[in-house]
C-alpha cells in the first residue's frame, strides 16, 4: 500500500529491492511424477495419478511464493533444531548439497541467536543446475537458491558464503519487514 492509499503494481525487476504485502499461500503443483519439487512452505499433501504428482504447499504470513521442479534434481534432507532442511540439487552434486546443508544448519543457529528465532518449520535450498546461473543467489520465504556450480578452483568457501548470505535474507528483509 503506497502513501497515497493506492496499491503498487509493478513488474519484478532484477537487482531491485523488494517489498510486498504479506499473505497466506496454499499452492498445489502438478508435474510429471519423476520431477523433484522444492517450494516455499511445508508440503502437507502429495498424490500420484496418471503419471503426474501433485504436491500441496502451505505457508502463512510471507511476501512471496516460489518453486523449482526438475527431473534432474536429487534431494537430501536433515534437521537443524526444529527446522526441516531440504536441498534439491543436480544429481552428482552431492558434495555441494552437503556443504550447503551444513552451512544452513550453522547459519540457522547463529542467526536465530543473534536476531530472533527462525519462525518457520522448513528451509529449502535449491542448487541450480549448470547453465542456470541466473536462477542462483535468490531468497524467498523458506526457500533460497544458491550457486549453480561447485568450482574447486575458487579459493574462497563460496558455497558457504552464498548460502549464509541468502539465509540472512530470511531475517533481513523477510522477518524484519
Amino acid at each position: 500500500l503506497e502513501a497515497d492509499g493506492t496499491f503498487a503494481h509493478f513488474p519484478f525487476e532484477r537487482f531491485s529491492e523488494f517489498y510486498a504485502d504479506f499473505g497466506d499461500y496454499d499452492v498445489s503443483l502438478t508435474m510429471p511424477e519423476e520431477f523433484v519439487v522444492a517450494a516455499v512452505g511445508k508440503e502437507i499433501e502429495r498424490s500420484v495419478r496418471d503419471g503426474k504428482r501433485t504436491t500441496r504447499h502451505v505457508q502463512s504470513s510471507v511476501i512471496d511464493f516460489a518453486f523449482a521442479a526438475w527431473d534432474g534434481f536429487a534431494l537430501e534432507t536433515r534437521s537443524a533444531g526444529n527446522v526441516q532442511l531440504s536441498c534439491v540439487f543436480p544429481r552428482g552434486q552431492e558434495k555441494a548439497a552437503r556443504i550447503q546443508l551444513e552451512a544452513a544448519a550453522a547459519g540457522l543457529d547463529y542467526f536465530s541467536r543473534a536476531f530472533g528465532a527462525y519462525p518457520y518449520e522448513t528451509l529449502t535450498l535449491v542448487h541450480p543446475p549448470s547453465g542456470a546461473g541466473e536462477a542462483g543467489g535468490m531468497e524467498y520465504p523458506t526457500l533460497i537458491t544458491t550457486g549453480a556450480e561447485l568450482d574447486v578452483r575458487i579459493p574462497a568457501r563460496i558455497l558457504e558464503i552464498l548460502t549464509l548470505h541468502e539465509l540472512a535474507h530470511q531475517w533481513f528483509m523477510g522477518l524484519v519487514a
